[in-house]
């Protein structure tokens, strides 16, 4: 018997309902993150994630008219990934900032930026997308090493980073991005992840 290719999806998942698949995905990509910024620490390298726009997500960009029709399928094999995934890559992310991890949510980024920004219907935006995102990723690394006595949980306080949910105030000024704040899934049964361990010893 010819058994499935899984090297690209992975084994088949049987363990549940869409909302509790979706749940386990984004527990594993938050337990990652926390696993190579241990590594990273470890090894004394700085480690940030970032997680990026998608044009699916809700209420996060009123397209153009020319976004539209080049970037928005509503029968895309993503959108329902997207719209169902990333609550919970938002809510997550706010843990592993909470817990030390050097995390920036760009979700909102493009929320008010004039013009078109994405390119296709996957993900991917021009020039100028990537130029706000370089921008945003920069000011981080930048406030973190110019900050460097302080803790990452310091530099994930808006009143000390002076942003937000992706946008810097003076960024945010140029382009006209506001700032949002997104739903998460709620989830009492679920813990909160701990605090990550300046060293390996403890996993």
């Amino acid at each position: 018997m010819e058994l499935p290719d899984n090297s690209v999806t992975g084994p088949p998942y049987d363990g549940g309902d869409a909302e509790t698949f979706m749940t386990a995905l984004a527990e594993q990509w938050a337990n990652c993150s926390r696993l190579m910024n241990a590594v990273c620490r470890a090894n004394g390298i700085r480690y940030y994630h970032c997680l990026q726009p998608n044009q699916y997500v809700p209420g996060s960009r009123e397209l153009t008219p020319e976004e539209t029709a080049a970037a928005f399928d509503p029968e895309h094999p993503y959108r329902q990934g997207v719209i169902k995934g990333y609550p919970h890559l938002i809510g997550l992310g706010r843990e592993l900032a909470d817990s030390g991890v050097a995390f920036l949510d760009l979700t909102m980024v493009y929320s008010g930026v004039p013009g078109s920004i994405y390119i296709d219907t996957c993900c991917h935006t021009d020039g100028h997308g990537y130029e706000i995102i370089g921008s945003l990723i920069g000011e981080r690394i930048l406030s973190d090493v110019m900050n460097k006595d302080q803790s990452v949980s310091e530099l994930n306080n808006p009143e000390v980073r002076g942003y937000t949910t992706g946008s810097s105030d003076n960024l945010g000024r140029i382009l006209g991005v506001r700032n949002k704040e997104q739903p998460v899934p709620h989830n009492p049964d679920r813990k909160i992840l701990p605090p990550i361990k300046e060293e390996l010893s403890a996993m």
